[in-house]
């Protein structure tokens, strides 16, 4: 369904057997093509061969087990730099498991609690480091076979009315900005439940900035046996989205420099640019939002909102372009060029374990 200057073609959808928490796309391991990678709750990571036809059928390629809990982050990224992009997860139980070539390259234990957030940090000369926070508040930065930085949250939040022992990690982005200078770096953005948001570079917190609302975009916690949906709204663990959403000054001389949308509990968007968060709404969904993701465009991205609605809303330049109806609350966006036409298409995961492509095309 398209409405307001754009169109939502749905390629493919289906049913996934298994209940899932997590999905993403891209190149693995051997693999020739893309691969859709589903992280599930029996703590396996089902592989697909993504259909490049409408109408097509997910084909199994690989079963990855972790050996560990249900499935909360899962990245594809060159860690081990062996030639071809690894799999990276994090699971309810405090593991990190490093996937090369089919193969566990390495397994640990972060935490005792579960790893809800993962991100890839990756500077100016191609390294990388894995970070990820737990639901404790803990976040840790480490490569496959080493530790590098660990602090916690709680050390670095300004007092407020909410006892710091409450507040945890809402999301982790790892984002390049731009500074004054001109100069570019790179950064992990770390949201938590007490309004903050924390710039951290290299293990240290540089700066941190008010949120006008708990940021909360990531994955929908799977509901227990009699919850409803909205029962678990507490639980969230979000995800933010970089992209440039708007024009806002010089940008620091860069037309293209990173900016982050922020998604909160109360249907709000926000964009932070330039070092601090703009007062002004981006938009409004009326709902809590729990998933952000952008599609770049050649002037501004376009941002991909859904949380706690059957809806997928579809933004640019705080305009709202179209409204694709879902089949349930989305738990999870990925982007992938499913065609080769030079254009990413939309990956949708739902807690009714429906899977759909969407190709989006502003008229």
């Amino acid at each position: 369904m398209g409405t307001k200057g754009a169109t939502v073609v749905s390629l493919w959808s289906q049913k996934h057997n298994e209940d899932f928490n997590i999905l993403s796309v891209g190149k693995i391991f051997r693999h020739s093509g893309v691969s859709l990678l589903v992280g599930c709750q029996d703590g396996v990571i089902r592989v697909y061969k993504v259909p490049c036809v409408p109408g097509a059928k997910l084909k199994l390629q690989s079963v990855l087990e972790t050996k560990g809990g249900p499935i909360q982050a899962l990245k594809i990224h060159n860690v081990t730099k062996f030639h071809s992009n690894d799999v990276v997860v994090g699971d309810s139980r405090g593991t990190l498991t490093v996937f090369s070539n089919e193969q566990i390259l390495n397994r640990r234990v972060l935490s005792e609690h579960s790893v809800d957030c993962l991100q890839i940090d990756e500077d100016a000369t191609g390294s990388v480091s894995v970070v990820t926070s737990d639901s404790d508040g803990n976040l840790c930065a480490v490569l496959p076979y080493s530790e590098l930085w660990r602090l916690r949250l709680r050390d670095f939040i300004v007092p407020t009315k909410i006892p710091s022992c409450a507040s945890v990690i809402k999301s982790l982005l790892a984002v390049d900005l731009t500074e004054g200078s001109g100069q570019t770096s790179n950064y992990v953005l770390a949201a938590d439940s007490s309004k903050n948001l924390h710039v951290i570079q290299q293990g240290s917190v540089v700066m941190s900035l008010r949120t006008p609302c708990v940021v909360t975009a990531k994955h929908i916690t799977r509901p227990n046996y009699g919850q409803s949906k909205a029962a678990v709204s507490r639980e969230l663990f979000p995800m933010m989205a970089k992209g440039h959403f708007i024009s806002h000054g010089d940008e620091n001389g860069n037309s293209k420099s990173h900016q982050v949308a922020l998604g909160g509990q109360t249907g709000s968007v926000y964009i932070f640019s330039n070092f601090e968060i703009l007062s002004e709404e981006y938009a409004n969904v009326q709902w809590p939002v729990t998933q952000l993701c952008s599609l770049p465009r050649d002037t501004h991205a376009m941002l991909l909102c859904s949380g706690h609605f059957n809806k997928l809303y579809v933004y640019q330049n705080k305009k709202l372009l179209c409204c694709h109806e879902t089949s349930d609350w989305v738990n999870s966006i990925a982007t992938v060029d499913v065609d080769n036409d030079g254009d990413m298409e939309v990956v949708l995961g739902c807690l009714d374990n429906t899977i759909e492509t969407l190709k989006i095309e502003a008229r």
